[in-house]
């Protein structure tokens, strides 16, 4: 994989600079062109684009969003624009963007979007069932020893609620017993 998680994709780099200057710690990817972004993308489980806005492109821009949301699952979009759209940005939410920045400080406020965004990506060296049971709360009861399968639970009647009780599966008999 290369680059970032993060995709600008702009004509003039302004907003890279933008981005570079309110996350230092996340590396970018920036491109000059729609098709080098879908580019980077096809390389990428999942990415954030940054996409640039102007009035000439806002149709097209809108095309773009939704090709987003319906072509990659896991890639969320920001705008990227200046006042002059600002009336138009509920329709860029319309289409699929999360955020929309006018200038360096709606980026600065867009940064715990894109943190928990972030935060949640996929590690691309954990094959993808080891990434899914690591997120699960109860990942310590996730999985037992040497092939044992047990459920979890906790009793009421002669046991206060940290004790545990694993149920075996395999036996019909139900059998209960401490671990």
């Amino acid at each position: 994989m290369t680059g970032g998680r993060i995709i600008v994709c702009e004509k003039t780099g302004r907003w890279g600079a933008v981005f570079r200057r309110a996350l230092p710690a996340v590396r970018l990817c920036e491109t000059r062109s729609w098709a080098a972004c879908l580019r980077e993308l096809q390389a990428r489980r999942a990415a954030l684009v940054a996409l640039e806005v102007s009035a000439e492109n806002v149709e097209a821009s809108c095309q773009r969003l939704v090709q987003l949301s319906l072509s990659f699952v896991r890639v969320r979009s920001i705008v990227l624009t200046g006042l002059e759209l600002e009336p138009l940005q509920w329709l860029f939410r319309e289409a699929g963007a999360v955020g929309v920045a006018f200038s360096w400080e709606d980026v600065i406020e867009l940064k715990p979007l894109i943190q928990r965004f972030l935060d949640r990506l996929p590690s691309s060296s954990m094959p993808f069932r080891q990434q899914v049971w690591s997120r699960l709360p109860w990942a310590r009861y996730a999985t037992s020893g040497a092939g044992k399968q047990f459920d979890t639970c906790t009793t009421r009647d002669d046991a206060t609620p940290d004790d545990e009780i694993a149920v075996k599966r395999d036996s019909g008999e139900g059998q209960y017993f401490r671990e």
